[in-house]
């Protein structure tokens, strides 16, 4: 990744006011939430010399549950209307996430501030609307 899109990217993450650290080569993890209690995963793809480059913002969110069933998925995608940025995606086996991309060459400080807005968001949107408990339409096998 050049030099010029580090620089960038964190330049972008300090206007956030979040904490952050280098995690890798090519990523970052930011502190968000009121108590800082949240780490979301900031990875850049593709930012070599001549390519737009592209910032994928990832938190795991919460558990699927073990009997999750095809109307749970589908809840869990509706969920993605109401979300500003980003969405909802399985991640593995029982993991749901929050997950957004976002073009760096296009990135202004205005769209990283709101993406990270609706990570933190994006926690009580799973927690309240789809807790495990609220949920008649789980599979009872």
């Amino acid at each position: 990744m050049s030099a010029d899109a580090v620089e960038r990217i964190e330049t972008l993450l300090a206007g956030c006011g979040a904490p952050f650290e280098r995690a890798g080569d090519q990523a970052w993890t930011v502190r968000l939430g009121a108590d800082a209690a949240l780490q979301a995963t900031v990875v850049c793809l593709n930012a070599d010399a001549g390519s737009a480059g592209l910032l994928k913002v990832y938190l795991p969110v919460g558990k699927l549950p073990e009997n999750a069933g095809v109307d749970f998925l589908k809840e869990l995608l509706r969920k993605n209307r109401t979300l500003g940025h980003g969405g909802f995606a399985v991640a593995g086996r029982d993991t749901v996430a929050f997950v957004d991309t976002l073009q760096l060459k296009h990135c202004d400080q205005g769209e990283l501030d709101a993406t990270l807005a609706w990570v933190v968001k994006s926690v009580n949107v799973f927690k309240e609307k789809l807790d495990e408990s609220k949920l008649p339409y789980l599979d009872p096998y």
